[in-house]
């Protein structure tokens, strides 16, 4: 008897199979795989809705399986830092021209995304991995304390706050202590 794989398992596979292969791309080809990944992690968190299962310890594997394309982000990250020409144009039709506008708008698409709750402490996570400017740190932390608010379980809140403080230490903490702080006097007034 044959084993059965996820659909998930064998897509991870094949984009793993190019993502060992993305050395010898050129920049475009690099570009078009960096968009096919977003592309798949945009359709992915659309699917599953912000209002997806908890985040708790005992989530379903079944559930999160698919999220594993997150773990591709620090290698699509490693490769927007080796291109040596970008030139490739974002959804919205404007242009990308360096590298630093291509980091700005993977973190850009990602913080735009309607993360299902029961992966928000995974791009936190992913967050903290990524060599990020000031600025995007900024981005990342203003969508973990957006979530934090839209928080209403209190056992989701320690893991959230402890990438949000994670986070903190790219840049801003000021934000995330006021953040995380001003969230827990909204929750004292209820």
């Amino acid at each position: 008897i044959g084993s059965r794989r996820l659909k998930s398992q064998r897509v991870m596979e094949a984009i793993n199979i190019v993502l060992e292969e993305l050395e010898n791309f050129g920049d475009v080809q690099s570009a078009k795989v960096v968009h096919m990944l977003l592309s798949q992690i945009r359709l992915l968190c659309a699917s599953h809705g912000e209002d997806g299962e908890s985040c708790e310890v005992d989530a379903n594997p079944l559930e999160e399986a698919p999220f594993r394309l997150l773990d591709l982000v620090p290698k699509i990250w490693w490769v927007i830092a080796r291109m040596s020409l970008v030139a490739t144009t974002a959804l919205d039709g404007g242009q990308i021209g360096t590298r630093d506008e291509f980091k700005d708008y993977l973190i850009a698409e990602l913080c735009a995304l309607q993360w299902p709750r029961f992966m928000a402490v995974k791009f936190g996570a992913l967050f903290k991995e990524l060599d990020l400017s000031e600025g995007q740190a900024t981005k990342c932390m203003i969508k973990m304390l957006h979530v934090l608010r839209s928080t209403s379980r209190l056992q989701e809140m320690p893991p959230l706050i402890y990438q949000l403080i994670g986070l903190a230490s790219k840049g801003n903490r000021a934000l995330a202590l006021q953040g995380i702080t001003s969230h827990f006097s909204e929750l004292e007034k209820r």
